[in-house]
């Protein structure tokens, strides 16, 4: 099971360590883009120009990785480094936002370029390609180079990152410490290893960031058999305000300030442009701004939003937030009750499955895998976006719940595979 680990307890334990400070460019996180594929040119371009802080540049989540997208992403975002990205007539603005790439998990391969005979990691291709182009350019410019590291499952894997950060600066000859990578918290195993985390990154460090559905896809993937950790219907039980996700954010929120470090939270999915009959424009912004209001007070110091018109609904959240509290950038050493936050996290919330939560995930799963067929990352379900994430805790949830053959409420039936 997961849990703190005694042979790093010393790394918790010292509070004398922080994080490199962040450099200009990185000092105000206040609204990134998300999910931003960059084989979609005229999305990014328009991400770019939103007045958002950043774009999390996507080879991950939200992006089909065919090997005509995936080049077309590189030479998308080579000709956004340099000011000249162009669309059909549109130009890049001349203060655009933050190109913050976000290559592959190391799950995901290239299978189209081997190396001694062996098929290349997606991560280190997407990571290779950008900073082989891009690194020296944008570090000259003061924009970079930026990334979004995905899916660690522990320290292990930074602080692999970590040696790939200070070979690729040693080759390229680019400042020790220059390349910073913000590190998605989305594995239940790693969520205990965030001190150290970012210990190995803390010369490379922008901060943690928090990734609901990924994260609690590996709660579900991880303990499938397990009938403690079956998780009920997601869209009636589960957010941030769960108990076992609040706990999360806040033990990332803490981590964060005692080393310095941003801490920012996770996408809010809405289309503006899509939403169901049911939402209004307005309830939907209020939403937005409730829940990322909520995170704001918790410490957070910004998030991602999908939509561009959001951009500016949520800046306004965390500009408020930034101006009440003046203490929010500000380091503090608070001991973590280690018992406490392993009893809260892994305590999933108890509820029902309905029929619709049923067709939900179905619909989910088979609308992503049809869109992905078509080489697209992302699908707009019922006026949010879905990407492979919600996708992966659709099919995670359905196969848990086939597994352990859970009772459909309101019915005599059980969910089953026909």
């Amino acid at each position: 099971m997961p849990h703190f680990l005694e042979e790093t307890c010393s790394i918790r334990d010292d509070h004398t360590w922080r994080v490199d400070p962040q450099p200009k460019a990185l000092q105000d996180r206040r609204v990134d883009i998300g999910d931003v594929s960059p084989a979609d040119g005229e999305f990014l371009l328009r991400a770019l120009n939103s007045g958002a802080q950043g774009v999390q540049v996507d080879f991950d989540d939200g992006h089909c990785p065919t090997w005509n997208n995936t080049l077309q992403g590189h030479f998308n975002i080579l000709q956004a480094a340099r000011g000249i990205l162009e669309v059909k007539g549109q130009k890049l603005g001349a203060d655009p936002a933050l190109l913050v790439i976000r290559p592959r998990a190391w799950n995901m391969d290239e299978p189209n370029v081997l190396v001694n005979g062996q098929i290349v990691s997606g991560a280190l291709f997407d990571f290779s390609l950008h900073l082989f182009h891009n690194g020296k350019h944008l570090l000259d410019n003061g924009t970079g180079p930026f990334l979004y590291l995905p899916k660690l499952e522990g320290y292990a894997e930074a602080a692999l990152w970590r040696k790939i950060f200070e070979h690729t600066e040693e080759k390229l000859t680019l400042a020790k410490g220059s390349i910073k990578a913000t590190v998605l918290i989305e594995n239940i195993f790693a969520a205990f290893e965030m001190d150290e985390i970012l210990f190995e990154l803390r010369h490379h460090s922008s901060g943690l960031n928090c990734g609901m559905w990924d994260y609690t896809a590996s709660i579900v993937t991880n303990f499938r058999l397990q009938p403690d950790y079956l998780l009920p219907d997601r869209q009636q039980y589960v957010s941030m305000k769960s108990d076992f996700l609040r706990f999360y954010m806040e033990l990332l929120v803490l981590t964060c300030k005692r080393r310095d470090a941003p801490a920012t939270t996770g996408m809010v999915p809405f289309v503006l442009a899509e939403l169901p009959p049911e939402m209004s424009k307005a309830e939907a912004i209020e939403k937005a701004q409730s829940g990322k209001g909520s995170e704001a007070l918790a410490g957070s110091h910004g998030a991602l939003v999908y939509d561009i018109a959001l951009v500016h609904p949520v800046q306004q959240v965390f500009t408020a937030a930034r101006k009440s509290d003046s203490d929010s950038n500000r380091s503090f050493i608070v001991a973590v009750d280690e018992e406490f936050f392993t009893q809260k996290l892994l305590s999933l919330p108890r509820g029902s499955v309905t029929l619709r939560s049923v067709e939900t995930n179905v619909r989910v799963a088979l609308l992503y895998v049809l869109h992905w067929l078509y080489g697209r990352g992302t699908v707009v379900v019922n006026g949010c976006v879905e990407d492979s994430a919600t996708a992966e805790i659709s099919r995670a949830q359905l196969w848990q719940w086939v597994y352990h053959r859970v009772p459909i409420a309101a019915s005599s039936q059980h969910v089953n595979a026909t």
